[in-house]
């Protein structure tokens, strides 16, 4: 019996996930020379892999310029579907739309005792809730992506990442310093103090370029109402630091304590993001906005019970010390990366599969989530190394 015939009889789903290069080469293959691509089709089938597709391979498709390559590229998702994605674009539910959305949703679940509500959730579903079965499926979300304004969006984030990445740039050779929560002062600030902030703050958001465009892109109504959101967030950590100081002002953003005094400031902010997410979904799942409320019940509830988050999380920072000049596509790559403990097989480029394998060989470091987590692969640039990969998958291997 070959390899492949093995693999055919093993008979459950498992989800592949490709990466953009590999996209990119079977999308030239199946323009060039179509026997090739039904050959890998009948490669895929045989070993009983399913497409496991993310919002964030059709955001770097839909910014692809060359429509030819956009077309040749949705050639290939339908050749082979079924699929499954990782959003429920589910309009009743919005906030369980997303993956990190959803770690965070059945971990609060678990630990309030409601796990029997996830009865029939597995690995799978959290990752890639919707199935995609046919061309049509496929369609009906192109159209969606393929919109002026969604384009537009999807400008304005990837110059915001081009924005964020040029600010955390450091000369070669120079080391990724991490400063810690009890290096931030403890001084308060005055009134006077609070409102020359606020205005060197709302000049400076003008002044980008950014800005120019987002103004294009927006109305002007909606346009406030973000502005005065992001405002008042600030004015209340500045209000705050009046009253306590500013460490503990930004120490006391992390509800349930994950930071440290002495913790890094980078690994705060995670732990600050985090918090924030954990009471944005309970307050809109259970209608409670009392977030003193929120954060007594969820205690417990950490970065470490969502396998996808933290390992983004993690390599993100090992990223930043290797790289001196981040990149816009960084944050694509790790997008990626949140999908692999909800994956059986994940395609990556080296830079991300090296980092990952680093990342995952500290097995004392690591959540019991990711415990036999495989890392991300780094074919070959050929479509028989893909093939390979898939039947040792497939043969359990």
């Amino acid at each position: 019996m070959s390899a492949l015939e093995a693999a055919n009889n093993q008979d459950s789903e498992r989800l592949i996930y490709l990466d953009t290069w590999t996209l990119s080469v079977l999308g030239r293959v199946i323009s060039t020379d179509s026997a090739r691509f039904t050959q890998f089709a009948q490669v895929w089938a045989r070993t009983g892999s399913v497409l496991a597709l993310s919002r964030t391979h059709l955001i770097e498709l839909r910014r692809h310029r060359d429509p030819d390559i956009r077309n040749a590229r949705y050639d290939v998702l339908r050749g082979l579907l079924p699929a499954r994605f990782d959003m429920l674009l589910n309009s009743e539910q919005p906030v369980l739309n997303a993956l990190t959305d959803r770690e965070i949703g059945v971990q609060v679940l678990r630990h309030l005792g409601r796990a029997s509500i996830l009865d029939g959730v597995d690995r799978h579903w959290v990752g890639f809730p919707l199935r995609i079965g046919s061309p049509d499926d496929l369609d009906v979300i192109r159209e969606q992506l393929e919109s002026d304004q969604l384009g537009a969006i999807f400008d304005l984030f990837y110059g915001a990442l081009g924005v964020e990445a040029s600010t955390r740039g450091r000369e070669r050779g120079a080391p990724y310093e991490r400063s810690r929560l009890g290096s931030i002062p403890s001084e308060r600030p005055t009134d006077a103090q609070i409102e020359q902030a606020m205005s060197i703050v709302q000049e400076q958001m003008k002044a980008l370029p950014l800005w120019q465009q987002i103004s294009g892109t927006f109305s002007v109504e909606d346009l406030a109402r973000g502005e005065a959101t992001a405002l008042e967030h600030l004015r209340g950590l500045l209000t705050r630091a009046k009253e306590v100081g500013f460490q503990q002002a930004l120490r006391e953003g992390d509800a349930h304590g994950q930071s440290r005094k002495n913790e890094f400031f980078d690994t705060h902010l995670q732990n600050r993001t985090f918090t924030d997410s954990v009471r944005s979904i309970v307050a809109a799942i259970s209608g409670v906005n009392d977030t003193s409320a929120i954060d007594t019940v969820t205690r417990g509830v950490t970065r470490a019970g969502c396998p996808g988050l933290w390992l983004r999380d993690a390599v993100e920072l090992e990223l930043r010390r290797a790289k001196p000049q981040p990149e816009p596509n960084d944050w694509f790559d790790l997008d990626h990366l949140t999908h692999l403990p909800y994956v059986d097989l994940q395609f990556a480029d080296r830079e991300i599969s090296t980092v990952t394998r680093q990342v995952l060989s500290r097995r004392n470091q690591l959540p019991l989530a990711l415990h036999g987590v495989s890392p991300p692969v780094s074919a070959e640039a050929s479509l028989n190394a893909v093939e390979q990969h898939l039947i040792r998958v497939a043969n359990g291997e």
